[in-house]
């Protein structure tokens, strides 16, 4: 962060995640890998990242802390339209919540491409990747096009294609319907997670009161 020293200690890492860390900041240890540096330290910062992920958790807690969460991202970028598949119901951040929840209460990082690792009954992770991958070529095209969010109703014939393309669609109206099935899909997963932990039904992974 901007206020944040440029380094900590590895004494200082393990002390502050395993003790103060905030619940955005353990979604964001999620994904954290070491990628460069002394072989050994960076075996021990594995270690302790694994360590941290694998404390136990209160399911309804860590899951109104990421619905909270949710919420203030969407008041501050609500999304564009059915576009913007990245913010809004659905997108691709919603796919990331999902992804960072199961992961810290599974107690561990995992390939979540392998659906089923985790064995969460109500959510069928094929089709999250399915959905997943079919937003992420959108958002690929669009970036490549505009930079940005593309209005496909207004882009131009050949980019129209393109996006066709791109959800395996062979006009524009399927795109758009693929695009919004994809959507749903995900928002089904984020309320069969997250929602029903957060609103206090079931702890999905275990299916006890969360």
């Amino acid at each position: 962060g901007r206020a944040g020293p440029a380094a900590v200690s590895f004494s200082a890492f393990k002390r502050y995640y395993g003790e103060e860390a905030w619940t955005w900041e353990l979604t964001a240890l999620a994904k954290a890998r070491a990628v460069a540096g002394d072989p050994a330290l960076a075996a021990r910062v594995e270690t302790a990242i694994d360590a941290v992920l694998a404390a136990p958790r209160d399911a309804g807690a860590l899951a109104r802390d990421i619905d909270a969460m949710r919420a203030r991202l969407t008041a501050a970028k609500p999304g564009a339209g059915l576009w913007d598949v990245k913010y809004g119901p659905g997108g691709l951040t919603d796919v990331e919540f999902v992804v960072q929840y199961a992961q810290l209460r599974a107690g561990r990082r995992f390939d979540w491409r392998t659906a089923g690792e985790i064995g969460d009954p109500t959510t069928d992770f094929n089709e999250l990747l399915s959905a997943n991958d079919l937003l992420e070529r959108v958002l690929s095209v669009a970036r490549a096009a505009t930079g940005g969010v593309v209005d496909a109703e207004r882009a131009g014939l050949a980019l129209q294609r393109r996006i066709s393309e791109a959800c395996d669609a062979n006009s524009l109206e399927d795109a758009r319907e693929a695009v919004a099935r994809a959507r749903r899909t995900v928002v089904g997963a984020y309320e069969a997670t997250i929602g029903a932990a957060a609103r206090g039904t079931v702890d999905p992974l275990t299916n006890d009161p969360a």
